[in-house]
């Protein structure tokens, strides 16, 4: 029976902190009244701590380099 891969979490951003384009995304959906798209997208655009390596990702840019949709 094989493992279950190691798993860590999200590390949200900073709504403050976002890009332009992220943060007009994250208060449009904010001010729309849609908390957890808002949420989400910090999520989007946050980073995440390779359990192996150690090494941070940027979570957006990890989907983005996705071959399938």
């Amino acid at each position: 029976m094989t493992s279950d891969p190691v798993k860590t979490p999200l590390l949200p951003a900073d709504p403050a902190a976002l890009d332009p384009l992220p943060g007009r995304l994250h208060r449009t959906a904010t001010e729309a009244g849609h908390e957890k798209v808002a949420r989400g997208l910090t999520y989007l655009f946050g980073r995440a701590a390779c359990p192996d390596c150690e090494g941070v990702l940027e979570v957006s840019e990890q989907v983005q380099d996705q071959d399938t949709y």
